[in-house]
């Protein structure tokens, strides 16, 4: 799956040669100008590649963070280690960041969603700080959400912790360029972190209104769901984005609210409303800024609808409502 030719490997400067911060940078700069040269993601990218292996580690660009511990069919062979630095598109929260930290890469990038009530967002990197990992995220809209190409080859740095700022990582720097600075940052480790789930619910389903005929569950990630549940109504944390999606058609519930991630580029962190609609399931977005992204109880209990696709607003959703009364309406 690497892409860059085996004279880049011979190329690259490993960190146990560099003495001064400053050289590192260097030559890390170099090495970032002669991959960009040279470097794309695979055409028949599926959701994870390796972008590049240097002597240092390597760049893993993907398009969920969840597929690094959940899409292991995706992953293949490749697993993440202590020398490498990943690029997720998934937002760059507590709850999303907690597995991938767990796995010990050297650096960590994800995408802002908005930032949203209470900078739930990018809550992540203030973690990954507390366990000295560089960590950063792009702007909102800067790139597509669930889409690891865009987040890497385009798009720039908005947020990021001190230890990337050690690594050499400055704002409105590129997402490519940042990951190649990480590169030079210490070796990771593979530690205990926090379960990625809800603060809530601890990553279990809650019913929060159990009826006959179904019921309104609140659930940190929809993924967590194994079995068909077509009389259910689910209240969810992440965004609204193309992997929601992919993960609520294997559950094909009765209906479905997620966060809006602040759009993103495109209206992609929305695109999942249009997935679901024409699979005829009904769902709904809350506002990035009215509730938690990665807080289901937040978004039930905070959360105002900002979209819904046709089926959703034929069960009378519809933007400006709160996301209880949606969840009933969704409910009937």
């Amino acid at each position: 799956m690497t892409i860059l030719r085996n004279e880049l490997r011979r190329r690259s400067i490993s960190r146990r040669h560099l003495v001064q911060t400053g050289a590192a940078f260097a030559a890390t700069a170099a090495m970032f100008q002669d991959a960009t040269a040279r470097g794309s993601l695979p055409e028949n990218f599926n959701g994870v590649a390796v972008y590049d292996e240097t002597a240092d580690g390597r760049i893993i660009v993907s398009d969920s963070l969840s597929y690094l511990t959940r899409r292991l069919d995706l992953m293949g062979p490749l697993r993440v280690s202590q020398k490498d630095v990943v690029v997720g598109c998934s937002f760059a929260g507590r709850q999303t960041f907690a597995d991938p930290l767990s796995l010990g890469p050297r650096g960590l990038i994800g995408h802002a969603a908005g930032v949203g009530k209470d900078n739930a967002g990018i809550a992540g990197l203030a973690m990954a700080q507390d366990h000295g990992v560089p960590a950063a995220a792009c702007r909102t809209m800067s790139a597509r959400m669930s889409d690891g190409r865009s987040l890497f080859l385009e798009r720039v740095i908005g947020h990021l912790n001190e230890a990337a700022m050690a690594a050499g990582v400055r704002e409105n720097m590129t997402v490519r360029e940042a990951a190649y600075r990480l590169l030079a940052a210490p070796e990771g480790r593979v530690r205990t972190v926090e379960s990625g789930a809800g603060s809530h619910t601890g990553g279990k389903v809650t019913m929060l209104l159990e009826g006959d005929a179904g019921g309104i569950c609140a659930a940190w990630f929809i993924a967590l769901i194994k079995e068909k549940r077509p009389n259910d109504v689910f209240v969810t944390a992440p965004h609204c984005g193309e992997t929601m999606a992919e993960y609520t058609l294997a559950v094909r519930p009765r209906g479905i609210i997620a966060n809006d991630a602040g759009l993103c580029k495109d209206r992609s962190g929305v695109i999942g409303l249009a997935m679901l609609e024409r699979e005829g399931i009904p769902a709904a977005a809350v506002g990035a800024l009215s509730a938690r992204i990665g807080d289901e109880i937040s978004s039930y209990q905070d959360g105002v609808i900002s979209e819904a696709n046709a089926q959703a607003a034929a069960r009378g959703v519809k933007p400006g409502m709160p996301c209880r009364e949606a969840a009933h309406a969704l409910l009937r």
